[in-house]
């Protein structure tokens, strides 16, 4: 695949690859200089660490990793400026008879796109199903190629080939290097029927995912699948069904009692009409899992809001996918702890496949592993097209016993030789049958997570734990401590000689990193604690703009500390008879609402009724952008509509998956809206995939803080809220005590948080906990904090101080006493504005897009301004603004706290 680029700067290009069923990547190269470089396997998330270091020197890194369900995701840097970078990804897929099924998964239309098919070694011609009408075969040296030349076209989500029907062997044998001769066996075995003990189950019931991420699913297939069965059972006797829609909730259940065959259509028709909205939570599923027979769930098991996990089934739980991006081990996890099954209805053939009625009603012929062995599968198998074992063996030859049977009794043994000698040399089944390994274990993953590494490292596989990353230089693959793929032999021979002479180097000693944050914290608490004078102060005309020590921009702010204009402290001055002069005593904050003037919300706001049939409409052409269901999640909370609101609002969670962007501005609003636990879950979510980053850890500590102030004043118990605290305290910890790459002098924002955290939690008996000699409080007159969703990108706060002057980056401190912190030019932030004691007056907020150093095209950027007074006091108050900036440049006005 060829990423092209048509802009005038270097770039880097994303593209996600849906796989069929169970396949893993097993191969990942990019071009350099002309040469096609092998990735090497590095554990995930340490890979994107390395991938995202690199992209920001300029260089040459890429990345594929495992995203969910079955779609890999591919970065590439840098494509340089009208030019192109190749990537190659190979994968082995075992064919289900002869219909192959090329998912795709590109949502925009493209400006131009080729493809080309080849079929190799076969006499007779290939058929193909596909939007695309250019695209047929024709014949091409002992086979034949496919190929289209697209222009502004958007790619059908798959394409289908029909291959001539060879005799396949019932055996195939390969000898590999690593000394094991692997095999692959293809049962033809007749199956009888064996009924169930549950021959007509009387109460169903019907879990029907309508998830954002369910658009595609072939709904019609299910509902003409379900609706067959039904009719089978209710035809003598009528049946209870109850039918439950979900997404980030159960947005409808219905239990209808006494139906028969001639009813099932119109009651299922009703599902039909469901819109597919909102992200996919399962825990919220647990009350329906009791009281009923079986369970059949439609969905394809991507979770992705608030309780993800599927909660425990006592019933059968027969879980049917028909979307091409899904889940399939979460699937097969749900029906293999119930006892039900897992069906797969991409490329299903009613008359060809096992009905469900039968699958239900009878007991499926399945084949009955020896655990003994080293064979795939080693869970129990039904016997279809499909089934096929592998395996791997020492010897020279072996002759096994294949078990057959129902439930987990074997009681059909067939016996099959494997002999070395009949075997061709190959790795094609050694890699096949490492990756059958990994999609066993992938069942319950996160059990068998050691193991799913250790195989992925062997073999050279992706996982959900594993990535493959390709570097250029030697000096990456050192600073890293990465070895060099094996086919680069003279690079890997450099890295190992390297390695071996620099084996003693050490980190950075942790007492070093505690003494600077407490010499840069006492510089904050002696400037704080200063005398400023207020009524002499002259108000100029025009904000001051630079001040003394100013940090250029682009090199991350300094650490001195300074005083503007070279004024000195002078006598402090009371406040109260200023306040008496100048102002009130009760602080106000007025934050400006903020209307984006968008087509969908000028439109919305006109209608008397059916906001939410518009708002589905709009979605058809919005849908794509994080931007739409923010405003109108805004837009339903106004109107007193909080359970829509969060509908709209979780479908960001379905956008794109694992993007921190996304998922932060997500977990920002659900903490707004003082959905805290939801929150909460977000940002757990979100530091296991950003561990290397600060904010991770910090957005989660203020969010539990949140969370436990809320609780305080519902008399929660003093355990509960020992706990949060505790979590919350030692998430802040982290950010304190750790040296963080390119977010320098964060940790002193975090310890300004967790002194005042501390002195709620000290009430309920936790112990400070960390170095005394930071335990000091800074209550504040005001503090302002700034974060925002976007990496790479350079966000500023000023505030225009009631004398007019104005404190920013490279004017940080004022004369009377307010201080701006480091400026964070490469992203998230925070930036943060403080001021012991205010002068009386009104402080002026705004906020500057100065740039953005991103290797990718980014559109608006949101940004999260949050507004106190009386900082780290029983008074203390908190309004909170969201809102984005598109262009670079751009200034906006935020509000103003009346002092």
């Amino acid at each position: 695949m060829t990423f092209a680029n048509s802009h005038n700067r270097n770039l880097s290009g994303t593209l996600y690859l849906p796989m069929p069923d169970g396949a893993l990547v097993s191969s990942y190269a990019l071009n350099i200089k002309g040469r096609m470089v092998e990735g090497v396997v590095v554990e995930k998330h340490r890979d994107r660490r390395i991938f995202e270091k690199e992209t920001r020197k300029g260089v040459d890194p890429g990345l594929i990793e495992y995203s969910r369900g079955n779609t890999f995701k591919t970065r590439v840097f840098p494509i340089p400026p009208k030019g192109k970078r190749t990537i190659r990804v190979r994968y082995i897929s075992e064919l289900s008879g002869n219909k192959v099924t090329i998912p795709l998964h590109i949502s925009h239309k493209l400006e131009s796109c080729n493809i080309e098919i080849h079929v190799q070694k076969t006499l007779k011609k290939p058929t193909i199903s596909s939007t695309i009408k250019t695209l047929s075969f024709e014949k091409y040296e002992l086979g034949y190629i496919a190929k289209a030349e697209l222009k502004d076209q958007i790619l059908p989500k798959t394409i289908s080939l029909v291959l001539p029907k060879v005799s396949a062997n019932q055996t195939l044998i390969e000898t590999s290097d690593d000394g094991y001769t692997y095999f692959l066996i293809r049962p033809k075995v007749k199956a009888g029927k064996h009924k169930r003990s549950i021959t007509n189950p009387k109460h169903f019931t019907v879990l029907w995912d309508i998830s954002h991420s369910r658009n595609g699913a072939n709904k019609k297939l299910e509902i003409e699948m379900l609706g067959t069965y039904l009719k089978k059972i209710s035809r003598n006797k009528p049946v209870t069904i109850r039918l439950v829609s979900f997404s980030n909730d159960v947005h409808a259940e219905k239990t209808h009692k006494q139906v028969r065959a001639n009813k099932v259509d119109a009651l299922l028709a009703t599902l039909l009409t469901e819109a597919n909205d909102g992200g996919t939570q399962y825990g919220n599923l647990v009350k329906f899992l009791t009281g009923t027979d079986l369970v059949l769930l439609f969905s394809d098991g991507i979770g992705n809001f608030a309780k993800t996990d599927f909660p425990t089934a006592k019933v059968p739980v027969y879980c049917i996918n028909s979307s091409a991006n899904f889940d399939s081990s979460f699937l097969k996890a749900i029906s293999i702890k119930s006892h039900g099954e897992y069906i797969n209805l991409n490329g299903y053939d009613e008359k060809k496949e096992i009905s469900l009625f039968e699958r239900i009603r009878n007991s499926s012929y399945k084949y009955i592993p020896n655990n003994n062995l080293d064979l795939f599968p080693q869970l129990p198998a039904i016997v279809d097209k499909k089934l096929s074992i592998i395996g791997r063996m020492k010897s020279k030859k072996i002759s096994l016993s294949l078990g057959f049977g129902f439930g987990a009794k074997a009681k059909n043994i067939r016996s099959v030789y494997v002999a070395e000698k009949n075997g061709v040399k190959g790795n094609i089944l050694r890699r096949y049958w490492a990756q059958r390994k990994v999609n066993e274990l992938m069942i319950f993953r996160k059990k068998n997570e050691k193991e799913i590494i250790a195989v992925a490292k062997e073999f050279t596989l992706v996982t959900p734990y594993t990535s493959m990353l390709v570097l250029e230089t030697l000096s990456q693959y050192v600073e890293h401590k990465v070895l060099p793929p094996k086919s680069w032999l003279e690079m890997r021979k450099k890295y190992l000689d390297h390695i071996e002479k620099n084996r003693q180097k050490q980190d950075q000693l942790f007492k070093a990193n505690l003494e600077q944050v407490l010499k840069v914290w006492n510089q904050k608490l002696s400037y704080h604690h200063g005398k400023f004078v207020f009524e002499k102060f002259v108000r100029p005309n025009k904000s001051v703009e630079v001040g003394v020590g100013g940090a250029p921009r682009g090199h991350g702010g300094t650490t001195q500390m300074f005083l503007s204009s070279g004024i000195l402290p002078a006598a402090n001055t009371d406040r109260r008879a200023m306040t008496a002069k100048l102002g009130p005593t009760a602080p106000e904050i007025v934050l400006k609402a903020w209307d984006p003037k968008t087509p969908y919300l000028i439109a919305l706001r006109k209608m008397k009724e059916n906001h939410y049939v518009e708002y589905l409409n709009f979605k058809k052409t919005y849908g794509n952008s994080p931007a739409f269901f923010l405003d109108c999640s805004d837009f339903f909370a106004k109107k007193k509509e909080p359970g829509i609101a969060l509908r709209i609002l979780s479908n960001i969670a379905e956008l794109e998956l694992e993007n921190p962007a996304m998922l932060r501005i997500l977990a920002y609003r659900l903490a707004q809206m003082k959905y805290y636990q939801l929150a909460i879950y977000g940002f757990e979510y979100i530091k296991s995939i950003r561990p290397e980053e600060p904010q991770s850890y910090r957005d989660l500590a203020l969010v539990l803080i949140e969370q436990a102030q809320a609780k305080k004043k519902v008399n929660s118990s003093i355990k509960e809220l020992y706990t949060i605290y505790s979590q919350a305290l030692k998430l802040l910890s982290h950010v304190i005590l750790r040296k963080w790459d390119r977010f320098s002098e964060i940790e002193i924002i975090a310890l300004n948080e967790l002194n005042a955290a501390f002195q709620q939690a000290k009430e309920i008996g936790i112990s400070y906990p960390l170095d005394k000699r930071l335990q000091t409080l800074l209550d504040l007159d005001i503090r302002i904090t700034l974060s925002w969703d976007a990496d790479m990108t350079d966000m500023d706060l000023w505030i225009i101080e009631p004398s007019g002057e104005k404190c920013f980056y490279s004017h940080n401190r004022t004369q009377i006493g307010g201080a701006m912190s480091r400026d964070f030019t490469r992203g998230y932030g925070p930036e943060e504005y403080t001021i012991k004691k205010a002068m009386p007056g009104n402080y002026k907020l705004k906020v500057k897009y100065y740039g953005n150093n991103s290797s990718q095209l980014t559109g608006s950027v949101t940004i999260q301004v949050n507004v106190y007074t009386n900082w780290g006091r029983k008074k203390q108050k908190k309004k909170t603004i969201t809102l984005r900036l598109r262009n670079k440049s751009e200034i906006v006005d935020i509000g103003t706290v009346k002092f």
